[in-house]
């Protein structure tokens, strides 16, 4: 995703995590990084082409996790791994930076605690709660519910970049208390992010295994969602008329718009959200003049795959006229 930002854009965004890290390195603390080898084929490359260790988590119910399971490598230990993760691996949303106290293997027995979750319908699972997609609506998840300190209190921070290469969110984990902001790495802006408490604190029902209330289990809904934009992005870019109309942060910034307008009405289907990303950039001129009667149709009470065939009637009887 940095190559989204101008080469001088690229440079001042890293530089900016260079200093968030240092300062970090300079308070002696522990800096995580959990990548998942079935993500792309560069994971795998970079442990063997540098020989970094890694730990994984221990399997409680089910030994699936051993042969597919998250590597968990400590940032500052070869400097070519921490290039790339500084280069590639954040801005790629492979992983997040955990930073921490604790030592490599309590911090590896905490994630095992929470990779191997049970549902609220009692349903064990592997739960990959470390990927940037998807911690970032989980976090939100556990914030309304009073579980954010309780889920991940075992750091002092966490960072990982967002939609965008220059935006970064940062929670910090103190006292019990946990804060949010949004970093800006551009403009030197920083904003805090206010997430209003909608639930008491929940009493999990087993020490043994992370429980994943319904709320939880919902905002991973929206997370697969994000999680698909940067392949649509890259499928998109490879059509040649789109390729010749917009530039890569322009594709990106409006499939970011597309897909929040999805959530506004509670659309999270991911082929859904694909095959209207489509027409979208098949008919834009048609969209913007039905957006109105487009987003009527979201609201109506059709079924998902009947308001994706009357707006692409709408879209493309428009185009012929």
């Amino acid at each position: 995703m940095i190559e989204l930002l101008l080469k001088e854009q690229q440079e001042q965004v890293i530089n900016g995590f260079i200093l968030l890290i240092n300062s970090y390195l300079e308070k002696q603390k522990h800096i995580y990084v959990i990548l998942e080898p079935m993500e792309d084929d560069e994971v795998n490359h970079i442990f063997l082409k540098t020989g970094m260790s890694y730990t994984e988590p221990v399997s409680l119910f089910d030994n699936r996790l051993e042969d597919v399971g998250p590597r968990i490598s400590e940032f500052g230990k070869n400097k070519d791994f921490d290039r790339w993760i500084i280069e590639k691996a954040l801005f790629h949303r492979w992983t997040a930076l955990f930073i921490s106290d604790v030592d490599l293997t309590t911090f590896t027995e905490h994630i095992s605690y929470l990779c191997n979750a049970v549902t609220f319908e009692h349903k064990p699972v592997i739960f990959r709660m470390y990927p940037p997609a998807i911690l970032n609506e989980w976090l939100t998840a556990l914030q309304k519910e009073n579980q954010a300190y309780r889920a991940l209190g075992i750091c002092s921070d966490i960072l990982y970049v967002m939609d965008f290469p220059e935006q970064v969110a940062h929670y910090h984990f103190e006292h019990n208390l946990v804060t949010r902001q949004e970093l800006d790495l551009l403009n030197h802006q920083t904003q805090e992010i206010a997430v209003p408490v909608e639930f008491d604190l929940i009493d999990i029902p087993t020490d043994e295994k992370w429980w994943l209330t319904e709320n939880q289990v919902n905002s991973l809904s929206y997370a697969r969602a994000y999680h698909l934009i940067h392949e649509l992005r890259k499928n998109l870019l490879s059509i040649p008329s789109i390729q010749k109309s917009y530039t890569p942060l322009e594709v990106h910034r409006q499939l970011i718009q597309l897909i929040n307008l999805c959530f506004q009405y509670h659309i999270i289907d991911i082929f859904f959200v694909s095959e209207l990303a489509k027409l979208y950039f098949a008919n834009k001129e048609c969209w913007i003049a039905q957006k109105e009667e487009c987003i009527k149709i979201f609201q109506s009470t059709q079924p998902e795959a009947d308001k994706l065939e009357n707006i692409a009637i709408l879209l493309q009887g428009n185009q012929e006229q």
